[in-house]
C-alpha cells in the first residue's frame, strides 16, 4: 500500500500475477441492513460492499480489499462467498510487479460514473440529504426479505476467524502491518450501535477517535493473556500487529479486545443522535 497520484491511498503489486490468479483472499465482516442507517453517517459510508444476493446487506472487506481504488478498466474483479464471509480478488489480465490493482466499484462491466466523480455540489447535497434520513429512519427488514436469496445471510457480530503463524516469531516482531481507516470522535459513537463496534481500536488521533484496522488483524482472537498487541501509527493510516512475547510456528495470535458495551435503545444510541443532529446544523 502506498500513495497513488491523485487518489490517496492505492493497493501495489508486489509481484506479478497472471490472468485468473486469487490476488488476496480475505475474511468479509457483514452487517444487517437495518445498521446502515448508522454506517451511512460515517465515512464508512463509501466504503462497504454489497453482498449478493442479499439486498441491502452490508459487506465490509479486511484485508486491502477496501484500499483498491477504482478505474473503468480494471485488473481484478471480486468474488464472494457468503456461505464462509470470504473474498477472493482475482486478475482478469496479466498484472506486472508494480502495478496499481484496481477493480470497478459498479461491477465488471459498469460504465456508471462514481459518487467521487460527479460534481461535487450535487454530491454534498446528497450526502446531507443521506445523513438526515439516518436520523429519521427507524425501519428494519421483514423476515421474509432477510430470508431472500440462498437463504439468510450469516452476520459477523464480532465473531473471529482466529489468525495462526506461519513461522516462529520473537518478541517485538511485527506480525501484520495493516491499513486503518480513521474514524472521528462523533462518528465513533455512531458507529458504538453497529456490529463494527468489537472491531474498531483507539486511535492516537483527536482524543474520543476510533480506528478501524483492515488486514487480519481484527481477526485475530481475543485472550485476557494476548502475545500481541495492535499499536497503530501516529498518522491512523496503518496499525502494526507486534508480538508481545515469543510466538512458536503454526501458533496462534491472540490479542486483548475492549469489551462492547454499547445497545441500539441504550444512552449511547441517544447521544450518538445528538451528536449526529449536532453535526448536521
Amino acid at each position: 500500500m502506498r500513495k497513488a497520484p491523485g487518489k490517496g491511498r492505492g493497493v501495489f503489486a508486489g509481484q506479478p500475477f497472471a490472468e485468473g490468479e486469487v490476488i488476496e483472499r480475505v475474511p468479509v465482516v457483514v452487517l444487517p441492513r437495518e445498521q446502515r442507517r448508522f454506517v451511512d453517517a460515517t465515512v464508512l459510508w463509501h466504503y462497504y460492499f454489497k453482498w449478493p444476493p442479499h439486498d441491502g446487506v452490508l459487506a465490509f472487506p479486511l484485508g486491502h480489499a477496501m484500499i483498491y481504488n477504482h478505474s473503468g478498466t480494471p485488473n481484478a474483479v471480486w468474488h464472494g462467498n457468503p456461505d464462509e464471509n470470504l473474498m477472493d480478488f482475482v486478475a482478469v489480465r496479466p498484472i506486472a510487479a508494480g502495478e496499481e490493482i484496481t477493480h470497478n466499484y459498479g461491477g465488471p462491466k459498469s460504465q456508471m460514473p462514481m459518487w467521487f466523480e460527479l460534481d461535487e455540489g450535487p454530491l454534498r447535497r446528497r450526502r446531507n440529504a443521506v445523513l438526515r434520513a439516518v436520523v429519521r429512519a427507524r425501519g428494519t427488514a421483514t423476515q421474509a426479505e432477510e430470508d431472500a436469496g440462498d437463504g439468510p445471510p450469516h452476520y459477523s457480530e464480532g465473531e473471529r476467524h482466529g489468525v495462526w503463524t506461519q513461522r516462529a516469531l520473537a518478541a517485538g516482531e511485527v506480525i501484520e502491518r495493516a491499513p486503518v481507516i480513521a474514524i472521528p470522535p462523533h462518528e465513533a459513537w455512531v458507529l458504538s450501535q453497529t456490529d463494527l463496534a468489537p472491531y474498531l481500536i483507539a486511535g492516537r488521533g483527536k482524543r474520543g477517535s476510533m480506528a478501524l484496522p483492515l488486514g487480519l488483524a481484527p481477526m485475530c482472537s481475543h485472550s485476557d493473556e494476548p502475545n500481541a498487541a495492535l499499536v497503530p501509527s501516529e498518522d491512523d493510516l496503518v496499525v502494526d500487529v507486534i508480538a508481545t512475547r515469543p510466538i512458536v510456528a503454526e501458533g496462534e495470535v491472540l490479542a486483548c479486545w475492549p469489551e462492547r458495551h454499547a445497545d441500539e435503545t441504550g444512552p449511547l444510541a441517544s447521544m450518538a443522535e445528538k451528536l449526529l443532529g449536532r453535526v448536521l446544523r
